[in-house]
């Protein structure tokens, strides 16, 4: 009899594993990139002294600044299918979006030591669109993500991340 209980308890476990696994979650994030910016988009999260995330119909919104990069307080980012949303953002406010063929999303990251402690998470934007540039993960410039992080922590540490 305690063979049957134990085998029911496991494999109620085993399900709850499993369907929690399964469950829908979303990244919902509206990107707003100056217009006709190129280049890396970066969302930096567990930034100390950045703003909070503001959300839009329940969209986390992520205004980047000039530099490619969008800092918060918020310790952790969503997970899951990518529903994100982008556009050109002008001088005024208005909204453009982005054709999809000139976003190259790629996955998450962490930055940590002894000052820092930050994840993040962005695109690559082109003007040169296709759906060969937003298929593609070769392109991956180490350098240019390691100077936009440098002008995170540079601003709210005060010290280089990649001297």
């Amino acid at each position: 009899m305690r063979s049957a209980v134990k085998r029911f308890v496991l494999w109620i476990g085993c399900m709850s594993i499993f369907l929690t696994g399964c469950a829908n979650s979303e990244t919902n994030a509206i990107y707003l990139i100056p217009e006709a910016y190129t280049g890396y988009a970066i969302a930096v999260y567990n930034v100390k002294n950045a703003p909070p995330l503001t959300y839009e119909k329940g969209f986390a919104v992520h205004t980047m600044n000039e530099d490619g990069y969008f800092a918060t307080s918020q310790p952790d980012m969503q997970y899951g299918t990518v529903t994100d949303q982008y556009y050109y953002v002008d001088q005024a406010g208005n909204r453009t979006p982005i054709d999809p063929t000139c976003i190259h999303t790629f996955g998450t990251g962490g930055l940590q030591s002894d000052m820092v402690n930050l994840l993040y998470t962005g695109i690559e934007v082109t003007d040169s669109c296709s759906e060969a540039f937003a298929q593609n993960s070769e392109n991956f410039n180490d350098t240019q993500l390691r100077t936009i992080l440098n002008k995170v922590t540079k601003q709210y540490y005060d010290v280089e991340a990649y001297p």
